[in-house]
């Protein structure tokens, strides 16, 4: 498909009592990204734990068009989660000591 974006969303989880917390705290979000690839504005915070999705947009039959956020679950899971909520299964990632 021809004119793909791309949303980016990166939460820091919250650490409760040694319990991952979601949905975090939104640390960087982007819109409209222009490829499946990107450098990130501003440093994430150093040896943090990090959930992050991704989705894509695109026009088809000229009506605009978003996937789901991407999760690591099986198809439709997602589904089951209320709207607004930061899913368990993002993608998870731990910073790199700064």
């Amino acid at each position: 498909l021809a004119g793909v974006t791309y949303d980016l969303r990166i939460w820091r989880v919250g650490d409760r009592r040694g319990v991952w917390a979601y949905p975090g705290v939104l640390v960087y979000s982007r819109d409209g990204l222009a490829g499946p690839q990107h450098t990130l504005a501003v440093p994430l915070e150093g040896r943090r734990e990090y959930v992050w999705t991704v989705r894509a947009a695109f026009e088809l039959d000229r009506q605009p068009r978003v996937t789901q956020w991407g999760v690591l679950a099986p198809p439709g899971f997602a589904n089951l989660l209320p709207l607004g909520i930061v899913s368990p299964f993002y993608y998870r990632l731990r910073s790199p000591s700064g």
